[in-house]
């Protein structure tokens, strides 16, 4: 919602802070020393944008699990190769 979206805005691009610092500020929830892609948790679309091989085997076998429909690579190889052959795996 447009709270929370100025909420990070502000947090990302005028305090140059991190989201955990956002804790109790918006509708989502920030879980420390977890990967977005590992969690039991349904998406839609996975948009991995940030880092190579941020999304690793486990990650893509909990994405295929909980139904992603579309995986969108923004970074240079953000999935793992071995996360790659789960995805191909599973063309439906």
């Amino acid at each position: 919602n447009k709270k929370d979206f100025d909420e990070i805005v502000q947090c990302k691009n005028v305090n140059r802070d991190r989201l955990s610092s956002l804790d109790g500020k918006t509708s989502g929830r920030y879980i420390a020393d977890q990967c977005p892609w590992n969690l039991d948790v349904h998406f839609d679309v996975a948009l991995p944008c940030a880092t190579q091989n941020e999304i690793d085997e486990a990650g893509a076998e909990m994405l295929v699990k909980n139904g992603v429909l579309a995986l969108c690579e923004g970074a240079n190889l953000p999935t793992n190769l071995e996360a790659q052959e789960v995805i191909r795996g599973h063309p439906d």
